[in-house]
């Protein structure tokens, strides 16, 4: 009997450390699955993890388009975007060995992140070349890819009335975020010109002016006052944000470049509290011709879909600053392109051939369609393209039976106005396949690395191996923010395979 109790107490123990182990397993799973706790597929069936992504930042929500029969609707209009904060969002995350969430991946803003072979316009205000190639993940398929690049305004074209809008809560501390700022002024105030005026305008708890309309002549003071900034308290971003128009239109400069740029993690609790709210705010100053960028920093309460509100509804653009390599970039090498407006409310229209292309699914720019209705009124808001400016759309394209490959496939229109009441202008172009070349084969491998994030539902055949392969084709050394693009791919897929079981 005494052994018969013995046995049962064995099995007992047995079961209870099985149950142990199981739930322990379970609860390591957990600790790798995305914060909403969930699990997935990818195209293939295969049962996916989620390595975590940075809890508290939140993105809009991404609905992707699917294919749509050319005989339905024979073309697409959209806005056209110059905004590339997802990109460098990704890198940050890739670099601290995670992935980005679903939501953040605009893959439009990663193929715009890329300067390509397009000459500057020589006449007029763009340039465009197109081209129709292989699709990586589809042999089926092809891309079709059409590209803008904006004309070229020097700095001193037009003088500056800049108002620097800094958050300086207490989320806002550490050199990745309050420092970072530092550093974007430190660029903008060397290149500051005898007629320029910047002020700047902090909030915390409280809103207050550090400096209003300085000139040239009292760069030393502005940098002092910025190194001197110090993260703590709230967050006032409303009455921020009435501050810094105010500032705005005191300093207005009739034939100037008249912008607030805002600094922040996006993570307003003080005043209105919806990106609805704050987008309302800044709509109704945007015709006074005073454009609103947003620069957003740091991880864990970053609100992304805030300052994409905030840009887009000041006609503005959005960036995400990782390091000082992008504020570099942002505020140094290209603060032409930042600052100055040279077509607005742009977009474009894609119409295809039915007898060439049965079928197409536009990549990215999933938040700024517009109905054909949209395209052909002139009043509609669109897109804002800055200096040297370049723009890619990327289609991928089921040809037709009928199909011959030496005719167009489709005409592209763009249409903008030029920035200040001026008249609306267009430019049209053909696009007929040709040799591909090393850009159009570089632009399939961003946007295939961008589906493969997405762990997209029309990634189909893509994976990291063939992107690899082709991507490691090309001779990208005379380009820095190519070549790191390798790296990143490297690094991303490493840790895509550990999400694998």
């Amino acid at each position: 009997m005494e052994k018969s109790n013995a046995g049962k107490q064995s099995l007992a123990l047995k079961i209870f450390a099985l149950s142990l182990f199981c739930l322990m397993f379970l609860f390591m799973l957990l600790g790798c699955a995305s914060p909403d706790g969930n699990f997935g597929a990818d195209s293939n069936g295969q049962i996916m993890i989620s390595l975590p992504t940075e809890r508290g930042d939140s993105f809009s929500e991404i609905n992707e388009r699917g294919f749509t029969k050319t005989a339905d609707c024979a073309s697409s209009a959209f806005s056209l975007s110059t905004s590339r904060s997802s990109y460098s969002y990704m890198r940050r995350a890739v670099n601290a060995g995670r992935l980005p969430s679903a939501d953040s991946v605009r893959i439009e803003e990663y193929i715009n992140y890329f300067d390509y072979e397009i000459a500057l316009p020589q006449d007029g205000d763009f340039s465009a070349v197109a081209n129709v190639f292989d699709c990586g993940w589809n042999d089926a398929h092809k891309l079709l890819r059409v590209s803008y690049a904006a004309r070229e305004t020097e700095r001193a074209a037009a003088p500056n009335n800049l108002v620097f809008l800094v958050d300086i809560s207490a989320s806002m501390y550490g050199a990745d975020r309050i420092g970072l700022f530092k550093t974007a002024l430190e660029y903008v105030a060397e290149a500051l010109g005898e007629f320029d005026r910047i002020s700047l305008v902090t909030y915390a708890g409280a809103v207050r002016v550090l400096i209003d309309g300085a000139d040239a002549s009292r760069r030393d003071e502005l940098l002092e006052s910025a190194n001197s900034l110090q993260a703590s308290g709230g967050t006032a971003g409303e009455s921020a944000i009435e501050k810094a128009y105010s500032l705005a239109k005191k300093n207005f400069l009739p034939q100037g470049n008249n912008r607030i740029i805002l600094f922040t993690d996006g993570d307003f609790n003080v005043g209105a509290k919806s990106p609805a709210e704050l987008e309302t705010l800044v709509k109704k100053e945007r015709n006074g011709g005073i454009y609103f960028t947003s620069v957003g920093v740091g991880y864990g309460n970053y609100k992304d879909d805030v300052l994409e509100a905030l840009a887009n509804a000041g006609n503005g653009e959005a960036y995400y600053l990782d390091g000082e390599s992008e504020a570099k970039r942002v505020f140094g090498e290209e603060l032409a392109g930042t600052l100055f407006t040279v077509a607005a409310d742009a977009k474009a229209n894609v119409l295809f051939d039915p007898s060439q292309v049965e079928s197409y699914r536009l990549i990215g720019y999933d938040n700024r369609m517009l109905t054909g209705v949209e395209f052909e009124d002139e009043k509609t808001d669109a897109g804002e393209v800055g200096s040297g400016k370049q723009i890619t759309a990327l289609f991928e394209i089921v040809p037709a039976q009928s199909c011959e490959i030496d005719l167009p496939f489709a005409t592209a229109e763009l249409r903008y106005k030029i920035p200040n009441g001026g008249e609306e202008k267009s430019l049209t172009v053909k696009i007929e396949k040709g040799e591909e070349n090393p850009d159009d084969i570089f632009i399939g491998c961003v946007a295939e690395y961008g589906l493969l994030l997405r762990r997209s539902e029309y990634a189909q055949n893509a994976s990291f191996e063939s992107l690899e392969t082709r991507l490691y084709s090309l001779t990208l050394s005379d380009d820095v923010y190519k070549t790191e693009f390798k790296e990143l791919v490297r690094k991303a897929r490493g840790i895509y395979s550990k999400s694998r079981y």
